[in-house]
C-alpha cells in the first residue's frame, strides 16, 4: 500500500515562487536588496514552511501530527517581531555598520530563543547529532 505523498508538491513550488517574486520586487523598491533577501525569506515562510506540514497530515490521514499552536506561537512572538525590528533597521538606519551588528544580534536572538522553545527530544537528537560531527571532524 503506497501513497503519493508528493503528488501536487510542485504547486507549492509554484506558489513560493510567485509569493517571493512578488515580495522581493516590491520590498526591492524599499529596502534595495535587503529587500531581496526579505522576499525570499517571506515567500518561504508564506508557502512551504506551513503549506507542506499540512499537506502531510492530510495526506497520511492524521498519523502525522502537526502542532499548529507551536508554529504559530513561533510566528507572532518570536519571528514577526524580530522581522519587523528588521524591516524597521533597514528603513531607518543608514550606518551600515549599525545594520550588520543589528542584523547579527537578531539572528543570535533568533537561535537563542529557537532553541529554548524545540522540544525535549528535538534538542537531544540535535545535541548528538552535533556531536558525532565534531568527534567525526576531530578523527
Amino acid at each position: 500500500n503506497s501513497f503519493n505523498y508528493i503528488k501536487g508538491i510542485h504547486l507549492v513550488g509554484w506558489a513560493e515562487a510567485l509569493i517571493n517574486l512578488s515580495c522581493s520586487i516590491i520590498l526591492l523598491k524599499y529596502m534595495g536588496i535587503g529587500g531581496v533577501a526579505m522576499g525570499t525569506f517571506l515567500g518561504s515562510l508564506l508557502s512551504c514552511c506551513w503549506i507542506l506540514p499540512l499537506l502531510i497530515k492530510i495526506r497520511t490521514q492524521n498519523k502525522i501530527k502537526y502542532n499548529k499552536f507551536f508554529v504559530l506561537n513561533h510566528l507572532f512572538l518570536l519571528l514577526l517581531p524580530l522581522v519587523t525590528v528588521g524591516i524597521l533597521i533597514q528603513l531607518y538606519v543608514s550606518a551600515m555598520h549599525a545594520r550588520i551588528i543589528v542584523g547579527c544580534f537578531i539572528i543570535l536572538i533568533y537561535l537563542l530563543i529557537s532553541y529554548a522553545l524545540m522540544p525535549g527530544d528535538v534538542k537531544t537528537f540535535l545535541n548528538q547529532d552535533l556531536l558525532n560531527k565534531f568527534k567525526k571532524h576531530d578523527s
